[in-house]
């Protein structure tokens, strides 16, 4: 996995681009896409948003952020949520409306969530069910879109297994894609510097190294990997037909320009001969390729 972002994340970044969903004008953000910032702009628009019921300007509990990253600072609340952003308290940075929403998004994991409104979390509903999964898990069904089907990966006897891991990679992928922006370490202005190109992450000292580096931003195991495991044994635990219905709504996000195959929705099954030497090659060496 490269420092830069991922194809799942720019979806996510572009939900917090001006014009896309309205979260303040901190970033002199003047609402319009001019169409300079090439693909990365893929045009979500707040309607989207606005008809799955999500708030594009909450009024949370925010944390004001410092030297880059959460502080220990207390808790703003209520009325004081914008006088603290206009003038934090002194010590602390000024934070954007959009790290104020971000952090909102991410904090219980809002953001995973379709109703999330409740106080009680355990009248939460709609686990994976959030517009921001379901657009980027919907980047990674139209990737899949028109591929073959290799019988002898499952058990024929048994339903075709759920695509568990991709809603897990996909739900990793909102949390890190927010808590970038949330933290300071990506903004607006950077997106719209890369015109749609990779973005770069800032270097940061590595301290086991003394060097600065890009790999402490990476999507990494080191850094991602334990958070997508507990993703992925949560979507393990949904029944088939939940399932299925993440599927079938993520499905509505997708774009015809993003399939490969716009012509058919077919499938071609392929049956691999256990006789074929080819079918059953795998690396047996102690580490991985340089």
């Amino acid at each position: 996995m490269s420092a830069g972002l991922s194809s799942k994340e720019d979806v996510i970044v572009c939900l917090l681009v001006p014009g896309y969903i309205a979260v303040g004008s901190d970033d002199s953000a003047d609402g319009h896409n001019d169409g300079g910032h090439g693909t990365f702009l893929v045009g979500f628009p707040c309607a989207l948003l606005n008809s799955a019921k999500v708030k594009a300007e909450p009024t949370p509990d925010i944390t004001i952020f410092s030297d880059g990253g959460l502080s220990d600072a207390d808790d703003i609340k209520g009325e004081e949520w914008e006088a603290a952003i206009k003038s934090p308290p002194k010590g602390k940075k000024r934070v954007t409306k959009r790290q104020a929403f971000t952090s909102y998004y991410l904090k219980d994991l809002h953001f995973l969530y379709k109703d999330s409104n409740r106080d009680d979390k355990t009248k939460w509903k709609g686990v994976f069910r959030s517009p921001f999964v379901f657009q980027t898990f919907a980047a990674h069904l139209a990737d899949i879109k028109g591929s073959q089907k290799i019988l002898s990966l499952h058990d024929p006897e048994k339903p075709t297994p759920s695509p568990i891991g991709a809603l897990g990679l996909a739900a990793v992928a909102v949390e890190r894609a927010l808590t970038l922006i949330a933290t300071g370490t990506l903004t607006v202005e950077m997106a719209h510097a890369a015109r749609g190109r990779t973005i770069t992450h800032p270097r940061t000292l590595n301290f086991s190294t003394n060097k600065d580096s890009m790999r402490q931003m990476g999507f990494s195991d080191a850094s991602w990997g334990k958070a997508t495991h507990n993703y992925a044994k949560l979507a393990h635990k949904l029944t088939k037909a939940k399932f299925n219905v993440i599927v079938k709504e993520a499905q509505e996000f997708m774009k015809p320009t993003w399939t490969r195959n716009k012509t058919t929705d077919a499938m071609e099954v392929i049956n691999v001969d256990e006789d074929d030497e080819w079918a059953f090659l795998v690396d047996n060496s102690d580490s991985d390729c340089k």
